[in-house]
């Protein structure tokens, strides 16, 4: 017996109708939304979802930010997929919420509202110049001291193994866990940003840059 019919077949092995001779240099589809773009700094041939992906995360570092979820699409918005077969995009905005807007997830601040679904901690802290994301670059440029970046590597022991193996069988309780989640989830999307912004150790803004979270271990950016 054949697993397809020849019906099932055609339709497997005819090429889109979306299909082009231009890929994306990012996810490596071939799509007629691929078209040349200003990606960073030059111009790419990127497909549409991922030129807004770009644009949402340049937008997720600015301060009073929203993610929401609208009944009509806006520039840089991503289409999301619907329980009632109505179209939903989402976007990241600072712009305020208005009558197409079906909910909102507010980025590190609590807000309240007929509209607002829940908050969403985001560990977005770094230096901006000029209102965009500044680079090692421009960071040297704005130094106290030699033209030096440094790295500072914060190691919690068996962290790593944790991840990887879970809690020993005497220590491997739901609350154990769940608050190991929600622990390290509140560092990494909530306080690393107080850190960075110095407002735990009263230090001044103006060290730290940007981090990274690498088995259990963090990597944060200095320049000197």
């Amino acid at each position: 017996m054949s697993r397809y019919t020849k019906t099932q077949l055609k339709t497997l092995l005819t090429p889109a109708k979306n299909i082009s001779s231009r890929e994306c240099v990012v996810c490596k589809t071939s799509s007629n939304e691929t078209s040349e773009k200003d990606f960073i700094d030059s111009k790419l041939e990127v497909c549409e979802t991922c030129y807004n992906l770009f644009k949402i995360g340049e937008n997720l570092v600015k301060n009073d930010i929203k993610v929401v979820i609208s009944n009509t699409r806006q520039p840089y918005s991503l289409k999301m997929p619907s329980l009632n077969h109505k179209e939903k995009y989402m976007q990241v905005t600072t712009n305020s919420i208005d009558n197409n807007t079906d909910r909102v997830y507010v980025i590190n601040d609590r807000q309240i509202g007929t509209k607002y679904a829940t908050k969403l901690f985001v560990g977005n802290y770094c230096s901006k110049k000029d209102g965009k994301t500044a680079d090692f670059n421009e960071l040297l440029k704005n130094n106290k001291g030699i033209n030096r970046l440094a790295v500072l590597r914060c190691d919690v022991d068996n962290l790593g193994q944790t991840f990887v193996n879970g809690l020993s069988d005497e220590y491997s309780t739901i609350s154990r866990t769940t608050s190991l989640s929600r622990q390290l989830s509140l560092f990494f999307k909530f306080y690393i940003n107080n850190i960075c912004k110095s407002k735990i150790s009263g230090e001044a803004d103006e060290e730290m840059r940007n981090f990274s979270l690498d088995d259990g271990d963090v990597t944060l950016n200095l320049y000197c």
